[in-house]
């Protein structure tokens, strides 16, 4: 019998952790929640992957109002799409970042953007010369500020290079981050801004 993941979500209540209930996505028996970001005690939301086939997965975006998960309609690209990381800065501006497999392109990265009513993709600059791009974590401040970081794969071959980009509230651009000079790949997997000059990333790197 092979491994099968279900969502799990827990809240903490100022004295115990519960469990509340997730929904699985459609006839799916793998549903992976990767992110989750709280607003108000009536408004959270998730993101995260499920596998609709054996070999393909899917982005989906839960949303919690106070009393339960329900799954809501998000921009999903398709082709191959995951959701890890998600940010929010008010119940109307919120943030959803990963990738998707573009057909005749390979793996790219993903953000779409709530406002309130709807998820909305946004586009993503891919790193230059790479064959694939990943936009892992975000963080945002405010609708005309956000950060999400990843990692990418040079066309020319090795191991993974950091990947960081800005919203500047009219497009994301990347942003140039450094390697550690004796890594191999370097694979950032979390970031988080304080302030518009005090903004970390974190992840690892192999030598």
């Amino acid at each position: 019998v092979g491994t099968v993941f279900t969502p799990l979500a827990e809240h903490w209540n100022g004295t115990s952790w519960t469990e509340t209930d997730v929904p699985n996505i459609g006839s799916s028996t793998e549903t992976i929640i990767t992110s989750v970001a709280a607003i108000s005690p009536a408004d959270a939301w998730a993101a995260g992957y499920y596998y609709p086939t054996s070999s393909s997965t899917a982005a989906f975006i839960d949303h919690w109002d106070g009393t339960a998960w329900t799954t809501v309609s998000s921009a999903d690209p398709g082709s191959f799409s995951t959701l890890t990381g998600i940010s929010a800065d008010s119940a109307t501006d919120v943030w959803a970042t990963g990738l998707f497999g573009q057909p005749g392109v390979g793996q790219v990265t993903f953000a779409e953007r709530w406002n309130g009513t709807s998820w909305t993709q946004v586009a993503t600059p891919n790193a230059p010369d790479s064959i694939a791009s990943d936009l892992v974590a975000v963080s945002a401040l405010s609708p005309s500020n956000a950060w999400a970081a990843g990692y990418s794969f040079p066309s020319g071959g090795g191991g993974g290079q950091n990947l960081t980009e800005h919203w500047n509230g009219r497009k994301w651009s990347v942003v140039p981050s450094p390697n550690p000079p004796a890594a191999v790949g370097s694979y950032p997997f979390a970031v988080s801004a304080v302030s518009p000059d005090d903004v970390w990333a974190a992840g690892s790197y192999e030598v």
